[in-house]
């Protein structure tokens, strides 16, 4: 069964504060070479560093939202998850949804778009794209 995703005023103006805390600190690519390192050598996805820069919404999930240096270009990222048991992470359409209230400009498909495991095993889904949509930017 797939979880209902509630988005009212209240949320949206969640949303608006988290997208300018991100854009007034963008993650250097320093940051995410040790966060990826992390990642690397414990198979835990979980960033303590990023616990500032995620919101609860309605029904159980969790989205961390950040703009970050990569080669290449200033990204958006966003990661989304869901309460429940270890294998379960949110449904595509609740993640197009939130995608769409961050304002990101590129479809799940079309992002680099890729799955994250979290130490209670539950899956998380992390999306990123350049702040301008151009994902040419990312592959050269």
């Amino acid at each position: 069964m797939q979880r209902a995703l509630m988005i009212g005023a209240r949320e949206r103006a969640e949303i608006s504060d988290l997208i300018v805390k991100a854009e007034k600190r963008v993650t250097p690519l320093d940051a995410m070479a040790r966060a990826a390192e992390h990642k690397r050598k414990t198979g835990d996805a979980f960033n303590a560093m990023n616990e500032a820069s995620t919101i609860d919404l309605p029904l159980g999930y969790a989205v961390t939202y950040t703009h970050e240096q990569q080669p290449g270009a200033v990204c958006r990222h966003i990661s989304i998850s869901v309460d429940g048991k270890p294998g379960t992470g949110p449904n595509p359409h609740a993640v197009a949804s939130i995608m769409t209230e961050f304002g990101f400009k590129n479809a799940m498909q079309d992002a680099f778009t890729y799955l994250d495991t979290l130490r209670d095993g539950r899956l998380v889904v992390n999306v990123i794209e350049p702040l301008d949509g151009n994902m040419e930017s990312l592959r050269k």
